[in-house]
């Protein structure tokens, strides 16, 4: 079986100089050596942790403040209420938790996780198992028939992103070689 590596370096060779942004999501996602889909990187026994795995009160701050903003849009039913990156699902169960206080809202909300990870996903099945959560690798599977709420803690650090570097001569996209 290939590393990761090999796979990284066959891929330099066969087209060239690999761009950041696949180069990150190969790294983070690679169906079978990705960062995120083999492991739970949170907490003690991973790699770090989030403000949702420190305190529920911070889940509970970001649930009122959804329900005061789903009050402001006229109360829709229903609303999709969409998380993405949504780790072992700690937020929205805290989002939720805070949400049963006002039944209408919880009423409303269908929740919809974006997650790549069958590792997380399975930690996030078992933490949110009354919520019934529709699971998508990206937003473009999301329904577009009702108002979508989205939120995402320590999401866009993780996304594939295209570096530009100026040089003398106008920019320059900085990419991935094997030449160093």
């Amino acid at each position: 079986m290939s590393t990761l590596a090999d796979i990284i370096k066959r891929d330099i060779e066969m087209a060239g100089p690999m761009d950041l942004g696949r180069y990150m999501a190969l790294c983070l996602g690679h169906p079978i050596h990705g960062y995120y889909m083999t492991r739970d990187p949170l907490g003690v026994q991973g790699d770090f942790t989030t403000a949702p795995e420190i305190s529920q009160l911070f889940g509970e701050v970001i649930g009122a403040w959804l329900i005061d903003a789903w009050v402001k849009m006229g109360a829709p039913d229903p609303v999709h209420l969409v998380e993405c990156g949504p780790g072992r699902g700690t937020l929205m169960a805290d989002i939720l938790r805070i949400a049963r206080g006002m039944p209408a809202f919880a009423g409303a909300v269908r929740v919809h996780l974006i997650e790549t990870s069958p590792a997380l996903r399975a930690k996030q099945a078992q933490t949110l198992p009354a919520y019934q959560p529709q699971w998508h690798d990206d937003l473009s599977t999301v329904p577009q028939e009702a108002p979508v709420m989205i939120i995402g803690n320590e999401f866009l650090d993780a996304l594939p992103v295209r570096p530009f570097m100026m040089l003398q001569d106008g920019w320059r996209e900085e990419v991935v070689t094997l030449d160093g």
